[in-house]
C-alpha cells in the first residue's frame, strides 16, 4: 500500500521542476501519470529508480520497482496508464508507449494497427525480425522483442534497450541500419528500421556467384565500406559495436549495412559479467581479451570481431568456398577465431596461395593479420584501417566510391531523410534519393536508387547490377568510356538511356549512362537533359 511518508528531494512533478534530471525528458509520460495519481512528490524517486517511458505500458505490479511500494499505489499507476498511451503510432524516429486500442492481431503477432505484417525474416536471442508495410506501401523491418515482466529481468532489458534506442536516434549512415521508430507494448518492444535487406553477410557468402565478375566487384567494395562504418561508430559517437559478425551485417542489392547495435543480446541472459556478456553475444567472433578476467574490452575489440569477418569475405572473395575458414578451424577442433591461433594463420596462407594464381594480389591480408593480433594494443585502430584500405589500388577496389575518404565526413554518408538531403553535400559531390522509371512497363519503379552528382566527373554511369535488376536495354557502342574516380578506373564500351526523378526535384531527368561494374547505382557528372516538368512520383 502507498505510503503518506515523503520521498527524499520530493519536487514539483514537471518537466521544470525536476531538476535537470537525467531521465526526465524520457519520463514526460510517466510524469503525467504521477501527476493524474496525485503522486508528484514522488517524481523524483521514480526517475532515479529508473522508470521512464520505455517501461510502458507495465504490464503487472511485479515489474514495477518494489522500493516504490512505500510511496506510491502501483495498482492505481497501472491503471491510469491508459489516459497517456498514445491511440496511433506512427514512424517519427522517437519511441512511443502504445495502448491497446492502437495494436491489432496479425498472423499470430500484435502489431501498431498503421504497420501491415508482410513476412518473417529471421529470428535471434532477442526475438523475430519480420517485415511490414506503412500505409504509404514502404516496406521496413521491425525486430519484435518479448517483454519480460519480473522487476529485476525487466530492468536490466528495459534500461539496455533505452540505451540501445537512444543511439540508434543519433546514426545517420549510409552503411548503419537506419532507425525510423520504436513502440511499446504490454507483451513487447517493437523496434523498425530501414531498409528491408535482401540477405545478411552470412547468407551473400554462402551464395555467392564466383562466375559473376560484378560480384566480386561489389564484396571486394564491403571492406572499405564497413571499416567506415566502424570509424563512424567509434570517432562521431566513441561507441564499440560488441558484435560484428555476418549475421549482424547486412545485403540490400550492392550496399552493406551494419545492424543490431547491441540489441540481439538475449535479454534472459542479462545480470552476467561483461566478459560473459560479450561471449554470449557470438563467441565465434569474440576478442581474444574477453576470456580474461579485468583485460579491457575497447574498440580494438571490434576490430578484431572485423578481422574475422573480413577473413572470411577474403577467402570467398579469392575463389574459397564461405566455410573455407570454419573448415580450418574445425580442423584444430576449435570454432572461435580467438582459441586457433595456428588454424587463423593456415586460413591466412591458404588465401594468399590461392590469391596468388590470380590476376590480383590479397592486398587485404596485410589489414587482416594487423586486426587479428592477439595482443590488443598491437591491432590496427578504425583510422588506421580506414586509411590503409581507401589508400590501397586492389584489383577489384577494396572501398566502394561511397567510402573513399580517409574518416567518416559527409562525403561517405548519404542522406536518407528530407531534413538531411543533398544540401547537406558540397556542391562537387551530392548524393540523393530517387526512382527509375520503367520505359518497357511505363511505371516508376517502387524501390529507391541513389544519384551521386560530382561536377568534377565527365559524363554519367550506371552501376551494372543496377541494370541487370531492371532489365534495361544495353547498347554496344564503338568507342570506350574512362571514369577515373575516387583512386579507381573503370572502362565501358556499353550505354543505356535511363529515366529518373529525384525527391527534391520536380521533373524527370534523363541521361544516356555508360554501364560499368561499380559499387554505387547512378554517378551524374556533366548535367543531364531535363525531359519535362511533372510532379515527382
Amino acid at each position: 500500500m502507498a505510503s503518506s511518508r515523503d520521498t527524499p528531494n520530493s519536487v514539483e512533478a514537471t518537466p521544470q521542476g525536476i531538476g535537470g534530471h537525467k531521465n526526465a525528458e524520457l519520463a514526460t509520460k510517466v510524469i503525467k501519470i504521477l501527476n493524474g495519481t496525485d503522486n508528484q512528490k514522488h517524481v523524483v524517486l521514480v526517475l532515479d529508480e529508473g522508470v521512464t517511458d520505455y517501461w510502458l505500458p507495465i504490464p503487472l505490479q511485479d515489474t514495477m520497482p518494489p522500493k516504490l511500494r512505500d510511496y506510491i499505489s502501483l495498482e492505481a499507476f497501472i491503471n491510469f496508464q491508459s489516459a497517456v498511451l498514445e491511440n496511433s503510432y506512427a514512424l517519427n524516429r522517437s519511441h512511443i508507449p502504445l495502448d491497446t486500442q492502437a495494436m491489432s492481431e496479425q498472423n499470430g503477432g500484435r502489431y501498431p494497427k498503421s504497420l501491415t505484417y508482410t513476412r518473417y525474416l529471421g529470428h535471434g536471442g532477442a526475438g523475430i525480425v519480420v517485415e511490414v508495410q506503412a500505409a504509404g506501401g514502404t516496406a521496413y523491418a521491425v525486430k519484435r522483442i518479448p517483454r519480460e515482466v519480473n522487476y529485476l529481468k525487466a530492468k536490466s532489458q528495459l534500461r539496455s534497450i533505452k540505451q540501445e534506442i537512444e543511439i540508434l536516434k543519433k546514426i545517420n549512415h549510409t552503411h548503419c541500419i537506419k532507425f525510423m521508430g520504436s513502440y511499446g507494448d504490454v507483451k513487447e518492444i517493437g523496434v523498425v528500421m530501414d531498409p528491408v535487406a535482401d540477405c545478411n553477410l552470412e547468407r551473400f557468402l554462402s551464395t555467392f556467384d564466383h562466375s559473376e565478375p560484378n560480384n566480386r566487384m561489389v564484396l571486394a567494395s564491403f571492406f572499405g565500406c564497413l571499416a567506415n562504418a566502424l570509424l563512424y561508430l567509434h570517432k562521431e559517437f566513441n561507441i564499440r559495436h560488441k558484435d560484428i559478425k555476418p549475421q549482424n551485417i547486412l545485403v540490400k542489392k550492392d550496399r552493406v549495412i551494419l545492424t543490431d547495435f547491441g540489441i540481439s543480446l538475449d535479454w534472459s541472459e542479462q545480470g552476467n559479467s561483461t566478459t560473459n556478456e560479450e561471449l554470449l553475444r557470438s563467441p565465434k567472433y569474440c576478442a581474444p581479451e574477453a576470456d580474461i578476467i579485468g583485460q579491457p574490452r575497447n574498440r580494438k575489440s571490434d576490430i578484431w570481431s572485423l578481422g574475422c569477418v573480413f577473413l572470411e569475405m577474403s577467402a570467398v572473395l579469392r575463389g574459397f568456398s564461405s566455410d573455407h575458414v570454419k573448415k580450418i578451424l574445425a580442423g584444430y577442433e576449435r570454432v572461435n577465431f580467438r582459441e586457433c591461433v595456428d588454424g587463423v594463420r593456415d586460413a591466412i596462407s591458404d588465401v594468399r596461395k590461392g590469391g596468388a594464381s590470380g590476376n590480383y594480389n590479397p592486398l587485404e591480408l596485410e589489414w587482416i593479420e594487423q586486426m587479428l593480433h592477439l595482443e590488443n594494443e598491437k591491432r590496427l585502430t578504425s583510422e588506421d584501417l580506414q586509411i590503409a584500405i581507401t589508400q590501397s589500388r586492389g584489383n577489384p577496389p577494396f572501398c566502394g566510391i561511397c567510402c573513399n575518404g580517409s574518416e567518416p565526413t559527409e562525403h561517405s554518408r548519404i542522406p536518407t531523410d528530407g531534413a538531411h538531403g543533398a544540401e547537406a553535400w558540397p556542391a562537387a559531390l551530392r548524393t540523393e534519393p530517387a526512382q527509375l522509371y520503367d520505359n518497357k512497363m511505363t511505371k516508376w519503379h517502387k524501390d529507391s536508387i541513389q544519384v551521386i552528382r560530382d561536377n568534377n566527373v565527365s559524363g554519367a554511369w550506371i552501376s551494372k547490377q543496377l541494370v541487370d535488376l531492371y532489365r534495361l536495354e544495353v547498347r554496344q557502342m564503338r568507342q570506350r568510356g574512362i571514369l577515373n574516380v575516387g583512386g579507381q578506373q573503370f572502362v565501358a564500351d556499353t550505354k543505356v538511356n535511363v529515366t529518373f526523378a529525384t525527391d527534391t526535384a520536380k521533373h524527370f531527368e534523363s541521361a544516356d549512362c555508360w554501364v560499368i561494374p561499380a559499387s554505387f547505382n547512378l554517378l551524374i557528372g556533366t548535367p543531364p537533359r531535363v525531359a519535362k516538368e511533372v510532379e515527382t512520383p
